[in-house]
């Protein structure tokens, strides 16, 4: 039953990736990348070492963008700004359990800030329900019920940061499964990085929130140049 749930989660990941645009969107930003700003993205996400042991695979999250998504779940319009440097991590997976980083360095503080801010106007709430009714919509059997969503917690580890957590089930006749998707986003100077984990609960095996507010400190420590 976790494989079975676990296909719905990367559905779910899909559309929370909202700053993965296409090739050829033309909401996507400007590139001009150059050498040093691109060392400095790479610098920024998550890597194997950082997740430590256990069996973390490299996964491929079968996202098909935004296509399908209502005009308010668009990829925000970045094209009247500049990148400079751009880095994603692997979708690292272990049990049903997903990881997935990016860095992003820009022309200017002010292109940075336009940015994030766009970031922080985009309706999770609201996309992610639209995405359970694509999703659902074709009969699978499962049933997915949203238990909570909202800010985390955490402390200040950047001058403009968002957090953004939804808990769910997800019920299959008489069995049910629990899960969280949790996503952080920083910025500081010209850069910003981000860190999504989408995690199933028993009988998968969750990934420890722990290490999941490791990774979050690091790519946003990983800010400062």
């Amino acid at each position: 039953m976790a494989r079975r749930l676990g296909l719905t989660v990367v559905a779910l990941v899909a559309l929370a990736a909202a700053s993965a645009a296409l090739a050829g969107d033309p909401r996507e930003p400007q590139h001009r990348f150059n050498p040093a700003d691109q060392a400095w993205a790479h610098r920024i996400i998550v890597s194997h070492d950082d997740l430590g042991p256990g069996d973390w695979r490299v996964e491929q999250l079968d996202s098909q963008g935004d296509a399908n998504a209502p005009s308010y779940c668009k990829n925000p319009n970045l094209s009247d700004l500049v990148l400079t440097g751009r880095a994603k991590s692997p979708d690292f997976g272990r049990e049903d359990s997903f990881e997935d980083s990016d860095g992003e360095v820009w022309a200017t503080e002010r292109e940075a800030i336009a940015a994030f801010n766009r970031l922080k106007a985009y309706p999770f709430d609201r996309c992610f329900r639209v995405a359970m009714q694509q999703e659902f919509a074709n009969g699978s059997g499962v049933k997915f019920t949203m238990l909570s969503s909202g800010s985390l917690k955490i402390g200040k580890f950047a001058p403009r940061q968002l957090t953004y957590g939804l808990r769910f089930r997800m019920t299959v006749g008489t069995q049910r499964i629990d899960g969280r998707i949790d996503i952080y986003a920083f910025s500081r100077g010209r850069a910003d990085g981000s860190v999504l984990v989408a995690s199933l609960g028993a009988p998968a095996r969750p990934i420890p929130l722990s290490l999941e507010r490791k990774l979050a400190t690091l790519v946003a420590e990983r800010l400062k140049r």
